[in-house]
């Protein structure tokens, strides 16, 4: 027997609530069980002896009465549930020395009672009586055809008949027939309806547990995602359990530790670009005093080229930390800002802005982002066109331009820092290599990413998606 995983659940907390539940309705049912039986044990005693004495009683008022009135007596006593008959002969066919003595104390209470007069008693099956009935073979003479089947379907509920036969003279014996007494079946609607009640209140308690103690967790989850996006989001607070308390400092710290290695990574890049830039002015000053300007010119671009990618390096360094402070803001209006900055430019930019769409995050950094995809598209690709759209849960911003393409093999490297390709996408149109890098860090650092490929009909699609 296998076990089908895809019943099981998923979470921790619906798995809590499922093995409460299992666990409390075992406890539960057998508890309950173990007090029928207990409770079966007394009724028993209790309808054997009620019925022991009902015998005995009867037994007495006939033996003392007149013989003219025991046909009476006999008629009056009887019931669907309850057969006596007075005959010659025992109906009792294999008796039962210990159900006959529980009857032959009984009557031995009685003073008129003769101990030497045999008492015959047995318990059978229900089939046989009921056999009996159908047969036209029963001896029950004094009870109506209503009474009759009502009599018959007794004994299939009950299941067991017990009958006794006494012999009180004169040849005479009193044959009686009744139901054995049995418990009621443990299944009854009380036991169901308190196992119902049981479950939804375990139900309940177990899924307010449940959420108690898994919600540190939750927590840890959502802070591990925000570590993805930015190492400055807020430490979780230390409360639950002790090994979730241990867990949460354990991350803490790790978020700790990685905020001061990205910390100490911005200030030494922005310590070397900061010393990079004090003799590169004096390289520019000492250009400056060159006779030659062919040579002061080549100096100079030189110079401003590495000016150009120090300046860029820092702002990389700096908008990766993700030290900013998220605002919530129009996407739509960000990108209508954005694409009136270039137009003004003279690049070439299609776009129909939709209706606004708000969004939080970090405002600036997700400007220039979106300033490096659609100028790299209109400028290398002759121009951009922009489409906006949400699906799946995804803000997803497409930028397709009619550029030649990039070649399959370099697509998975244009997102590496101070790559370049050759050709139009070069350095020399003023590409330091950065701007893909910096977009993608920034779409990332929302929980998003930059992808990129060509267009079938010519070009590359550029496709940057956030969280929505």
């Amino acid at each position: 027997m296998t076990f089908n995983r895809s019943l099981w659940p998923k979470t921790m907390a619906a798995r809590i609530v499922l093995l409460l539940l299992v666990g409390l309705g075992l406890s539960h049912v057998i508890s309950l069980s173990v007090y029928n039986f207990d409770r079966e044990e007394i009724v028993n005693l209790i309808g054997r002896a009620q019925l022991t004495e009902r015998i005995t009683t009867i037994t007495g008022i006939i033996k003392n009465a007149p013989p003219e009135e025991r046909e009476k007596i006999i008629s009056f006593a009887n019931s669907s549930t309850f057969q006596l008959d007075l005959g010659t002969t025992s109906t009792v066919k294999n008796n039962d020395p210990l159900v006959a003595k529980r009857f032959s104390a009984a009557l031995s209470e009685l003073t008129s009672f003769d101990s030497r007069m045999p008492i015959l008693a047995e318990t059978v099956s229900g089939e046989d009586s009921i056999w009996r009935h159908l047969s036209g073979k029963s001896t029950e003479k004094h009870i109506s055809i209503t009474d009759h089947f009502e009599h018959i379907v007794n004994e299939i509920r009950t299941g067991a008949l017990i009958r006794v036969s006494i012999e009180i003279g004169d040849n005479s014996w009193l044959n009686y027939q009744a139901p054995d007494v049995e418990a009621t079946m443990p299944w009854s609607i009380r036991f169901v309806l308190s196992i119902a009640v049981m479950m939804i209140a375990t139900a309940i308690f177990s899924a307010w547990a449940a959420h108690y103690l898994t919600d540190p967790l939750k927590k840890l989850s959502i802070a591990a995602e925000d570590l993805g996006r930015s190492v400055t989001a807020r430490p979780i607070p230390e409360k639950g359990p002790l090994e979730v308390i241990q867990s949460v400092r354990v991350f803490n710290k790790m978020q700790a530790r990685i905020y001061r290695f990205v910390e100490d990574r911005t200030q030494m890049i922005a310590a070397i670009a900061h010393d990079l830039r004090t003799p590169l002015m004096r390289m520019q000053l000492r250009s400056e005093l060159l006779d030659d300007n062919e040579l002061k010119r080549k100096f100079s671009e030189d110079i401003d080229e590495m000016n150009q990618i120090v300046t860029a390096t820092l702002s990389f360094a700096s908008e990766d930390a993700g030290r900013k402070k998220n605002d919530r803001f129009d996407i739509v209006k960000l990108i209508s800002d954005v694409v009136v900055d270039l137009s003004t430019l003279g690049f070439s930019i299609s776009w129909v802005p939709p209706d606004p769409i708000s969004l939080e995050g970090q405002k600036d950094l997700l400007r220039r982002a979106l300033s490096n995809l659609i100028e790299n598209a209109a400028k290398y690709g002759e121009w951009a066109s922009i489409h906006i759209q949400i699906a799946d849960g995804k803000l997803i911003i497409t930028i397709d331009d009619d550029g030649p393409g990039i070649a399959p093999e370099n697509i998975k490297d244009v997102f590496k820092p101070f790559f370049r390709l050759e050709g139009s996408r070069s350095r020399e149109t003023g590409g330091t290599g950065l701007g893909l890098s910096i977009a993608r860090s920034a779409f990332r650092s929302h929980g998003g990413d930059v992808t990129i490929r060509n267009r079938a009909e010519g070009g590359l699609r550029v496709e940057a998606y956030l969280p929505f």
